[in-house]
């Protein structure tokens, strides 16, 4: 997920997609490689699936089972800084990096910079975050990659127009700790 939602990003950067229909039809382009690859690489599940179906007098039950609704909470948290981490890295590196790069040059390096942070920071989060839960349990993964995200959030917006190095170490601290945690919270309810 973390290298899909990033592509983009680095097709920004490509010398011969200068403009939003390119990266557009690059990204559409990816998504139908994606798709094949799927249909190719991805087994058929072997039996029958069947989900259970919704019930409306299960609500109230589910929403009083404490810790189900701290891990939903801790999944919308998550969900929110992630998306926010995603959509505005971006917007940010290019305002913040605009007095030392300019035109093409700062395009290129901001989406090279927001595929690092989003797509390669965050492949070896959710790794690494996977790794840690087994070893060190769940909750402490969870915990410790939040704490680390929420940090690197809040720092991130005093870097603004300081030396990128410092910029683009936070951001991949930040993408590396804001994925961390997802799966966590995925099985913490099952």
């Amino acid at each position: 997920m973390t290298i899909g939602s990033a592509l983009p990003h680095l097709l920004v950067g490509l010398p011969f997609l200068r403009d939003w229909q390119g990266v557009m039809a690059g990204s559409a382009g990816l998504a139908m490689v994606s798709w094949a690859l799927a249909l190719w690489v991805v087994p058929e599940y072997p039996g029958p699936f069947h989900p259970p179906a919704f019930r409306w007098n299960r609500v109230g039950a589910v929403l009083r089972d404490q810790p189900v609704m701290w891990a939903n909470l801790g999944y919308w948290g998550h969900m929110w800084e992630l998306y926010a981490m995603w959509t505005w890295l971006a917007a940010f590196l290019l305002a913040s990096w605009a007095p030392h790069w300019t035109g093409q040059a700062l395009i290129g390096v901001v989406g090279g910079a927001s595929f690092a942070a989003i797509g390669l920071a965050g492949l070896a989060g959710a790794r690494a975050g996977g790794w840690v839960a087994d070893r060190w349990g769940r909750t402490r993964a969870t915990i410790g990659a939040m704490g680390v995200s929420g940090a690197m959030a809040l720092l991130i917006g005093s870097t603004y127009r300081q030396a990128p190095w410092l910029t683009m170490l936070v951001a991949l601290i930040w993408g590396f700790s804001v994925i961390a945690d997802s799966a966590q919270f995925s099985t913490a309810v099952t």
